[in-house]
């Protein structure tokens, strides 16, 4: 999409996602309303975004590994020298716990099967992104050879076998199954955006008034655990009750955004982090060992600490502080590895 025709709106979307996806990690008191729908959120703002249909077929595949594919390997392999560099100084235990895997076996599971390390922990949505445009982008080749009304009918049944798969713990390597699933909401941001529904054909009032009810309900009623977690394939409902507990979340969510974008400083704060989606989701991990460290080094933790991915559910507004840290951690490196092209590319997926 070009950036005169940017629809800042998404930046925010997908900044709030991003913002409530570390919150989530840091363990807010509202991390069941979370779980029900950030990462359907990302897929339907890829595919609300999608600019893909006019490029040829092999030219949009090489420009999806370039930008997601590539990454995901290049900055799971560097955390796995990472890994391996503070186990020769005698320092991994320490940070990260016990040693459960070599480094031979990290890099053979990483390439075998998509395998992610520790602090790459949510880097395994990058091959799902990859994969369902991927697939989107072959379903609509074939639609618009054919017929239009195949796109909507192939997209349903690649979200369906998806869900199969996952339920019968099929096509697990490099996430395929996921990927599958993913398919449908990517294929609902492209129809979302494609006819115009958020602008012109949903009456807001009603909608929204309906979308907090039903999200109240899910959130605080009907589950008591986390509602759904994609890369352990934790989905305990029905498939109905997935797409209702996903869909009117991420409606409220759309409605902030909205919000957000209409107030000058909040709208900078949000589409700033929504730019910066890709550097935020691998580093936050990295980035709360950093804070680890610095409480231990003014003696607010002890240094067990340093062996957690994610901080402790404590109590108190640690889980925020710990997010805007990390989030600011993140942000910081991303602006300074754009000063290279190779840094930018490692950070930010970008040059």
């Amino acid at each position: 999409m070009a950036e005169s025709k940017r629809d800042v709106r998404i930046d925010v979307f997908k900044g709030l996602c991003i913002f409530f996806m570390v919150l989530g990690h840091a363990w807010a008191p509202f991390v069941l309303y979370i779980y029900l729908f950030h990462m359907p959120a990302f897929l339907v703002a890829s595919g609300y975004t999608y600019n893909g249909e006019k490029e040829k077929y092999f030219h949009y595949i090489l420009k999806k590994v370039k930008i997601l594919l590539l990454p995901f390997f290049v900055i799971n392999m560097l955390y796995i020298i990472l890994s391996e560099v503070l186990q020769r100084v005698g320092l991994y235990e320490t940070v990260m716990g016990d040693v459960t895997y070599s480094t031979a076996e990290k890099l053979k599971m990483l390439f075998t099967s998509g395998s992610v390390t520790e602090l790459g922990g949510v880097t395994w949505f990058l091959p799902v992104l990859f994969l369902s445009n991927i697939i989107y982008k072959t379903i609509e080749i074939i639609g618009n050879a054919l017929t239009r009304w195949f796109i909507p009918i192939l997209s349903i049944l690649c979200f369906l076998s998806g869900w199969i798969f996952i339920k019968n713990d099929i096509c697990q390597e490099y996430y395929l199954d996921l990927s599958l699933f993913a398919v449908g909401f990517f294929a609902f941001g492209r129809w979302l955006a494609s006819n115009k529904i958020l602008e012109n054909k949903i009456e807001d009032r009603v909608m929204l008034i309906i979308s907090i009810a039903v999200t109240y309900f899910f959130g605080s009623f009907y589950y008591e655990t986390l509602p759904m977690n994609w890369p352990s394939r934790s989905f305990d409902n029905s498939l109905f009750i997935v797409i209702v507990s996903v869909i009117f979340p991420m409606y409220c969510c759309w409605k902030l955004a909205e919000t957000l974008a209409a107030i000058e400083s909040l709208k900078r704060i949000f589409s700033f982090i929504g730019k910066r989606t890709y550097s935020i989701l691998i580093l936050h991990f990295a980035a709360f060992k950093i804070e680890f460290l610095l409480l231990w080094i003014v003696g607010a933790a002890d240094i067990s600490y340093l062996q957690e991915l994610t901080p402790r559910d404590d109590g108190g507004i640690w889980w925020l502080l710990f997010s805007c840290g990390a989030i600011l951690i993140c942000v910081l490196i991303s602006r300074l590895a754009e000063k290279t092209r190779v840094t930018n590319y490692l950070v930010n997926a970008k040059g």
